[in-house]
Parts: structure tokens; C-alpha cells; sequence
């Protein structure tokens, strides 16, 4: 095998890992969103049990619980981060 192919291979397979790399950092930033959005679920149920008017208690209790809900079905849909070969 020549020098030239052996180039050749060597940039192959650097242009797989960057592909893979690219994809791992997009999934763990889309990890790090869930967990913004789960602290921002705590922070409006915490939030609602502190007020005074009940109707403002329900609209973030709501807005919590529609928060979470919505980002713990986002996170079962994600794919599992494997370890790395």
C-alpha cells in the first residue's frame, strides 16, 4: 500500500470521526436543554405554591406541569449516549 493510499485512508476515516463528534455534541447539548427545562418545570411549581392569588397558583402549577410533561417526553425519545469505542 503506498504512501498516497494510505493518506487517503487515514482522511477517510478522520472525516467519520468528525461526523461522529458532530453528532455526539449535538445530542449532548440537546441533553443539556432537557435539563434547563426540567429546572425551569421545578421553578414554576415551586413558584406556584408561593403565591397569594389562586388563580395565578393554578396558571403556574399548569405551566410547570405542562413543561415537565412535555420535556419527559422529549427525553424518552432521544436516543441513549453510548460510550465511546
Amino acid at each position: 500500500m503506498s504512501t498516497l493510499q494510505q493518506a487517503d485512508q487515514m482522511n477517510q476515516l478522520a472525516l467519520q470521526k468528525l461526523n461522529e463528534a458532530k453528532t455526539a455534541n449535538t445530542r449532548a447539548d440537546d441533553y443539556v436543554l432537557l435539563t434547563v427545562l426540567f429546572a425551569s418545570a421545578l421553578f414554576f411549581g415551586g413558584m406556584g405554591t408561593k403565591m397569594q392569588f389562586r388563580s395565578l397558583r393554578i396558571v403556574l402549577l399548569s405551566l410547570g406541569i405542562i413543561v415537565f410533561l412535555a420535556t419527559a417526553v422529549t427525553l424518552i425519545s432521544m436516543p441513549i449516549a453510548h460510550g465511546l469505542n
